[in-house]
C-alpha cells in the first residue's frame, strides 16, 4: 500500500494510518482491533475537518477519500480471502463427515 499521508494530515492521523496498515498486513486479522482503529480514525478525521476552512476541507476530504479507498480495497481483499478459506473449510468438513 502506498504512503497516503498528505499536507493536511496530522501526526495522530498518520500514526493511526500506519497502525491500520500494519494490522491489515498481519497473518491473522484482529477484527476488534481494526474496528477500534477505524473508529479512532473517524474521530481524528472529524476533529481535523473542524479545524480547516472550506477550501482546506475540500482538499483534505479528497486526500482522505483516496486513503480510505486504499484501505477499503485491502480490507475487501482480506474479506474475500477469508470467505474462500471458509468455503474450503466447509467443503472439507462435509467430506470428513461423509467418511465417518
Amino acid at each position: 500500500m502506498s504512503n497516503s499521508e498528505h499536507s493536511f494530515s496530522t501526526a495522530d492521523i498518520d500514526q493511526n494510518l500506519q497502525q491500520i496498515k500494519a494490522l491489515l498486513e498481519q497473518e491473522e486479522l484482529d477484527h476488534a482491533e481494526l474496528l477500534a482503529l477505524v473508529n479512532i480514525r473517524d474521530k481524528l478525521v472529524l476533529e481535523q475537518l473542524n479545524q480547516l476552512d472550506d477550501e482546506q476541507k475540500q482538499l483534505f476530504g479528497k486526500a482522505e477519500l483516496a486513503t480510505n479507498q486504499l484501505l477499503q480495497s485491502q480490507a475487501q481483499s482480506l474479506y474475500e480471502q477469508t470467505e474462500k478459506q471458509l468455503a474450503k473449510l466447509v467443503r472439507n468438513r462435509k467430506v470428513i463427515k461423509k467418511y465417518k
